[in-house]
C-alpha cells in the first residue's frame, strides 16, 4: 500500500522522532471526497465480482474475498454473475427478464448504484493514518505510546497547503 517514496519519508520520520525521544507524534489521515469516493465505489464493484466468484468455487468455511483473484479473462463471467446477483433496479425487457447488457455498461450501472457514505470516507481517512502509524511503530521502531491517531480531515475545505489531498498528516507534538 505505501509506495517507496512514502515510506522513505516514514523512515525520515522515525529517524527524527528516535533522535528526539522526548517528541510525541499526531498522525491524521485525510482524504478528498470526489476521487476518494470514487474509488470506494469502484473497490465494492470489484469485491463483489471476487464475492460471485468465490460463490461460484462453493465457499468453503473460513474463505475470505481477500484470497479470490479474478483472472481477466474470467473478470466478463464474474462481473455478468455479480449483476444479476445485484439488488438494484436493472434495466429489463418486455417481459420482465432483465435486458442482456455488455460487460461496461453493467459495470457503469454497478457504480453508478454503489453507495458511500461518509462515514466509509472517514474509514479510509483513518485507515490511512493506521497504516502510517503502523509503519512507524514496526518498521521505525517507534514506541507505540509516542504515535497517536487524531481525527481525520475529510475534505479539502481549510487545507492551506499545496500536499496531496488523500494522505495523512503529522504534526510532532
Amino acid at each position: 500500500m505505501l509506495s517507496a517514496e512514502d515510506e522513505a519519508k516514514l523512515k525520515t520520520l522515525a529517524k527524527a522522532l528516535d533522535d528526539r525521544p522526548g517528541l510525541k507524534l499526531e498522525v491524521g489521515g485525510r482524504v478528498d471526497p470526489d476521487p476518494d469516493r470514487d474509488a470506494l465505489k469502484r473497490a465494492s464493484v470489484e469485491r463483489q465480482i471476487r464475492a460471485a466468484k468465490l460463490k461460484d468455487a462453493g465457499a468453503k468455511a473460513g474463505a475470505s474475498l481477500d484470497d479470490v483473484t479474478v483472472a481477466p479473462g474470467e473478470r466478463d463471467k464474474y462481473l455478468t454473475a455479480a449483476y444479476k446477483d445485484a439488488k438494484f433496479d436493472r434495466p429489463r425487457n418486455a417481459i420482465g427478464l432483465l435486458k442482456d447488457l455488455p460487460p461496461a455498461e453493467m459495470e457503469q450501472l454497478m457504480l453508478a448504484s454503489a453507495r458511500v457514505a461518509d462515514d466509509d470516507l472517514r474509514q479510509l481517512a483513518n485507515a490511512r493514518a493506521q497504516i502510517a502509524k503502523g509503519w512507524l511503530v514496526d518498521n521505525g521502531k517507534v514506541a507505540t505510546e509516542r504515535v497517536f491517531i487524531v481525527s481525520p480531515k475529510t475534505g479539502v475545505e481549510g487545507i492551506k497547503d499545496q500536499g496531496k489531498p488523500t494522505r495523512a498528516d503529522f504534526s510532532l507534538k
